[in-house]
């Protein structure tokens, strides 16, 4: 936002701010401008223009990898006015396109890394737009019982393009469109030992999709029956909500929560799984979740916490009816018939936080009803094995996650942040096998641990240290194994990165920072990626203010 509440009551005010940014090992060039401006405490507007150029990025040991790069551009725009002591109004508007963002690890481009293969397509390729505009309102102390009102009006706008050719030439190019409008209203009501909070919010995407399918020779061979999702397809979903947070007394709050949801999907057209030809489909779900969380302040500075909690995923318009390649050796065709996903989790965390640093664990378990996963139908189509959606009985995921925040003395501080999870699935051979297999979750997050140590003396300078290690991603589902062109045999090798950052205020009005990134140039990929991350390299930033 602008700060406009923080100026001086009726005084105009404007502030610039100018970011560029170089980076050598991901050739990118970042450059945004911000300027805000307004009267103190009656409005405020900030627009943001941000443009990026990624160039093709260059890997440890791999080199430069083709066809990396690509350009975005993104605009922000807020708008902040109090209309008197009860209402104020937020209009938002923001915009992202990515121009020519390739698919590398499916293309001959592709650079192998600890036995991935490349593959085999000339060109594979998508742009995408995006734009998001809402109007929200805010009402305080409006009425007896009304503490405060929310309302928020939304529209999103979501395109994508798609361009693929095959080895043999073969060329497809597919799209879809997708508008959603949506309603949120939120009521807050202050009560005698806590805070009641109750709304509703409703949301319709309409989505249009096409595909077109070209021979060798470049001429029109197919118009299909959908694109990558069904065509003329909508999506209504919302749901009633409420919240009553209750203290037990001057160090415990009880918290209680419930929604009801609902969904219907209708769409119009899309190929049948079974015989190619075009149809419809309409659907609807409906489902109660509830939950319960209890925080204790133990001693001053110590607090501890627990919950559970259910969660309920109707399915969607990809869910039933996508259509295309998918992972490295799989097409996927539309799935009919499927169920809500069901969760429900168990969470315990303790905290402590002082004046100087803090530091928490957390332990949590999620139960999984239903999981919609890929299945195989038992069908092979053009070389691809055939899968489709299904709910595939049950699964869990269990976790710790650690952190620590210190600062030893005035200028020394230090971090540090541990994740390991571990996930697994009561998975489905192909849909004529009635028996199950249980098989690690897909691409689960390795063991991870961050650290830095960060030095901040008086004066305008500051040099950080960073720690990142992750260990062997080997927890492979059979879709993870059959992914030959992103995940290498055995699981993704685990690695050690090593940064190390550095700034300096000049003056009051620019500020420059430095960074020497993966010092020690390990050859590394984020697990599931099909693009090595970068090598050694330097990165450059500016700011100026006025």
């Amino acid at each position: 936002s602008a700060n406009w509440q923080q100026q001086t009551a009726g005084e105009s005010f404007v502030s610039w701010q100018q970011n560029l940014r170089y980076a050598s090992a991901e050739r990118s060039r970042v450059a945004n401008g911000r300027v805000s401006w307004g009267r103190g405490q009656q409005w405020g507007a900030l627009l943001s223009v941000t443009g990026r150029d990624y160039g093709d990025v260059v890997g440890a040991e791999v080199g430069t990898q083709r066809h990396t790069g690509y350009s975005e551009q993104s605009v922000h725009l807020r708008l902040d006015r109090a209309f008197n002591d009860h209402w104020q109004s937020t209009v938002v508007h923001q915009q992202l396109a990515q121009d020519d963002v390739w698919r590398t690890h499916s293309t001959r481009f592709a650079e192998p890394f600890a036995g991935t293969l490349a593959g085999d397509d000339q060109v594979r390729l998508k742009d995408q737009y995006r734009d998001l505009t809402y109007l929200k309102l805010t009402g305080r102390r409006l009425a007896a019982g009304i503490d405060q009102l929310m309302v928020t009006l939304s529209r999103q706008h979501w395109d994508e393009d798609g361009d693929r050719v095959r080895a043999d030439s073969r060329r497809t190019q597919e799209s879809f469109d997708s508008v959603m409008h949506g309603i949120d209203v939120q009521l807050n009501r202050q009560l005698a030992r806590g805070e009641l909070v109750t709304g509703f919010d409703y949301y319709v995407d309409r989505v249009d999709s096409k595909r077109l399918d070209f021979a060798a020779d470049g001429s029109l061979s197919a118009v299909a029956v959908q694109g990558p999702v069904g065509d003329d397809s909508r999506l209504a979903q919302g749901g009633l909500f409420w919240q009553y947070s209750h203290f037990l007394d001057d160090r415990t709050e009880l918290q209680l929560g419930g929604r009801y949801h609902f969904s219907t999907l209708d769409i119009g057209r899309f190929a049948d799984p079974q015989n190619g030809l075009p149809r419809s489909y309409h659907d609807r779900w409906r489902g109660w979740v509830n939950s319960v969380r209890l925080y204790r302040e133990l001693t001053p500075g110590w607090a501890f916490w627990s919950g559970i909690s259910q969660a309920f995923r109707a399915p969607n318009v990809a869910d039933v009816s996508r259509s295309g390649r998918s992972r490295s050796s799989e097409i996927e065709v539309a799935a009919l018939g499927l169920e809500p996903e069901r969760f429900i989790s168990y969470e315990l965390g303790l905290k402590q936080a002082s004046r100087n640093g803090s530091a928490g664990i957390t332990l949590f378990h999620t139960g999984i009803d239903d999981f919609i996963a890929s299945t195989p139908t038992g069908r092979v189509v053009d070389g691809l094995t055939e899968v489709t959606k299904r709910n595939a009985a049950a699964g869990r995921v269990r976790g710790v996650e650690l952190s620590l925040r210190q600062r030893f003395t005035p200028a020394w501080s230090v971090s540090a942040a541990l994740t390991w999870q571990q996930g697994e699935l009561d998975s489905f051979d192909s849909l004529t096998s009635p028996a199950g297999s249980r098989e690690p979750m897909s691409r689960i997050m390795p063991l991870t641990l961050s650290a830095g140590v960060r030095w901040q003396p008086r004066g305008n300078g500051w040099l950080g240290l960073a720690l990142r290690v992750a260990d062997r991603a080997d927890k492979l589902s059979p879709g993870d194994l059959a992914d030959d062109q992103r995940i290498p045999p055995g699981g993704t090798p685990g690695y050690m990165l090593v940064n190390l950052s550095g700034g300096y205020r000049l003056s009051r009005n620019v500020s420059f920072t430095l960074a020497l990134n993966n010092l020690f140039d390990e050859a590394y990929r984020n697990h599931g990626s099909g693009v090595n991350e970068p090598g050694f390299g330097v990165t450059a930033g500016l700011q100026l203010t006025w």
